[in-house]
């Protein structure tokens, strides 16, 4: 494993002795089992993600044996925390899984702010210096650029999300899946804004991630008189998840936009210059969209919490 990946399992025993050492003294054993086993299956998951990904761009996998080299650009992310939550719950339970959500999300924000020290992951769009070019906001490259860091406002996310869902939880209410909608949301916008993300074609793989996570917390139950309501609350998810995909495309490919809009060279240059913005305001209206739409499917009779 190369040294960009060991603040990974590093953060995991970190949660797995605050998660033992802050459980009753008869629980320790299972929460600890419970911790490793979702350690172990985000490990597997991520690898396994991220390599299934490099070699379908690669179109060989001993191609992609011989390229893998484990970097944390190359492994999923997303994947990674589905299946530490699936494994928790394999291991531990569905009220285990519950009490651990607000431990979770701290995890996610220690992993993100770690991507700081590790460029290009986690890192933006070069920013010009200016009023907010202030680290931990911005950090630089492995070339000295200075670069917008989204792992931060990604670690900000997970943060806001970890003090909702300690509060539910104290609360004695459902924090996981208010958790996991808003997270997976969100991550399908800041993948717009990472300059290295695993790909195929123009398809950032990680928003597919997130559009499965949250196409499964919306799965219609088994109430037969909610399904309808449910079933449209799945289907304005998928047209989100593709819109959100022709958006990318417009954000990678401005010119072609240009081309179809333009009537002059000037025309073209302002259409072009504008595309990229305009795209990024949508995507997040989009994602913050996604995210409610999945959370109200269980009001309408989808998925249990």
């Amino acid at each position: 494993m190369t040294e960009s990946l060991l603040i990974f399992p590093l953060v995991g025993l970190i949660g797995v002795a605050t998660a033992v050492f802050r459980a009753p003294a008869g629980e320790r054993r299972l929460i600890a089992a419970a911790m490793l086993c979702g350690l172990a299956m985000a490990a597997a998951a991520s690898v396994v993600t991220g390599f299934a990904v490099l070699s379908a761009r690669m179109g060989s996998v001993s191609a992609a044996l011989g390229w893998f080299r484990f970097r944390a650009e190359e492994c999923s992310f997303a994947a990674g925390c589905a299946g530490f939550v699936l494994g928790v719950r394999f291991a531990g339970g569905r009220t285990m899984t519950e009490r651990l959500t607000p431990l979770g999300c701290a995890m996610i924000a220690l992993l993100r702010l770690a991507e700081l020290r590790q460029p290009p992951a986690g890192l933006g769009p070069v920013w010009e210096a200016g009023p907010v070019a202030l680290f931990p906001l911005i950090a630089a490259d492995g070339y000295g650029d200075p670069c917008l860091a989204v792992c931060t406002l990604e670690a900000a996310a997970a943060a806001v999300c970890c003090a909702a869902a300690a509060v539910r939880v104290k609360r004695g209410q459902p924090a996981l899946r208010r958790a996991v909608c808003r997270l997976a949301a969100w991550q399908i916008f800041f993948e717009n804004l990472l300059t290295a993300a695993p790909m195929i074609g123009f398809v950032r793989t990680e928003q597919v991630v997130c559009l499965l996570v949250l196409l499964c917390a919306a799965v219609p139950g088994r109430d037969r008189r909610q399904m309808p309501a449910a079933w449209g609350s799945f289907a304005a998810l998928l047209a989100m998840g593709l819109a959100q995909g022709a958006l990318q495309f417009a954000m990678d490919k401005p010119y072609l936009i240009a081309e179809a809009f333009a009537r002059s060279d000037q025309g073209f240059d302002r259409i072009a210059s504008a595309v990229p913005g305009t795209c990024h305001l949508l995507a997040a209206a989009l994602s913050a969209a996604m995210g409610e739409t999945a959370l109200r499917a269980k009001k309408n009779g989808g998925a249990t919490q």
